[in-house]
């Protein structure tokens, strides 16, 4: 973004448009939003994460730390923590950052996908008790 003391345009137009993208898909009109994202740049002005997760919480050996802003969803919970993970990645860049280790997915599916039945089977309750009054 920066060099040699200057603000790089092109590349700052670039996070321009990607926050803006960012923020599209964190307002987007649903019950429920997640949205991940590595440690954002502080020039970019991202609203302040609601929790993190690292895949060393559900049992894989490494850990990278990833960022989510959630909306209706609890925050993501440990299930099976690797004792003493490794840095996955020491570099910020390139195609093995982005990668979600699948373990990772799977415990977050399992949670959220709980949440997200049990909190539309207490709304389908509610809605049922006002049709009965």
């Amino acid at each position: 973004m920066v060099q040699h003391g200057e603000i790089n345009e092109e590349r700052y137009q670039k996070m321009l448009l990607a926050r803006e993208f960012f923020m599209k898909c964190l307002n987007a009109q649903a019950d429920y939003v997640a949205v991940e994202n590595p440690l954002p740049m502080a020039r970019a002005e991202l609203p302040k994460p609601t929790c993190y997760a690292c895949p060393s919480w559900f049992g894989v050996k490494y850990t990278k730390k990833t960022l989510y802003w959630l909306r209706n969803l609890p925050p993501i919970m440990a299930e099976k923590v690797y004792s003493c993970p490794k840095e996955y990645v020491h570099s910020s860049r390139g195609k093995y950052r982005s990668r979600t280790f699948p373990e990772m997915a799977a415990g977050i599916a399992r949670q959220w996908s709980k949440f997200i039945l049990d909190d539309m089977q207490a709304r389908a309750q509610k809605i049922d008790r006002q049709k009965e009054k």
